[in-house]
């Protein structure tokens, strides 16, 4: 503004600066021409690349309809926090022995004591079998019926309930039924 101030006290320089920012505009060399010039062109770009994959003979079956139809039939189910897959669990880094362990002392199982009253985590169990973590994943295995997937009891995040009624979810007719 103090600069409109100081031009219009000169004569004609005022003017001048206004003609050549409306001569920049109209001959597109301005920022805002360039800008506005840049987005057309992208969004051009970008319709146009649209076009040549419609026009793609493999991509019919990729249309909006038949992948709406597509994702309506699948039925995706819910995996709650706190799930364990113990056909992995002995062989990967997580979930860790302290974790099984106290998992295993949540549900109430026999696990081995030692004469301090701490959990053994190694040696062998009263009958005879060697104590690894492959000894406690059979111990949860067991107490859940030989599933394959255990929800996590001592969990702290599998305790919080997410939403509402997670647990008592009613699986609708449709979709499909996914044993874990």
């Amino acid at each position: 503004m103090n600069l409109e101030k100081r031009a219009a006290k000169v004569p004609g320089v005022f003017v001048a600066a206004y003609e050549h920012a409306g001569k920049a505009s109209a001959a597109g060399v301005d920022v805002a021409s360039r800008y506005e010039k840049r987005q057309r062109e992208q969004h051009q770009k970008t319709e146009g690349a649209a076009a040549a994959r419609e026009q793609n003979p493999a991509m019919s079956q990729y249309s909006a309809g038949e992948m709406t139809r597509r994702g309506a039939a699948v039925g995706m189910p819910r995996i709650q926090c706190g799930l364990v897959d113990l056909d992995e669990a002995a062989n990967k880094k997580k979930p860790s022995v302290d974790d099984l362990i106290a998992e295993c002392l949540e549900r109430k199982l026999a696990v081995p004591m030692t004469r301090n009253d701490t959990v053994r985590r190694s040696g062998t169990d009263s009958n005879g079998a060697k104590i690894t973590k492959a000894y406690f994943v059979a111990l949860l295995r067991a107490d859940n019926s030989g599933k394959r997937y255990l929800k996590l009891k001592s969990d702290e995040a599998a305790k919080a309930a997410a939403w509402e009624g997670d647990d008592d979810a009613v699986a609708s007719d449709d979709a499909p039924h996914i044993e874990l």
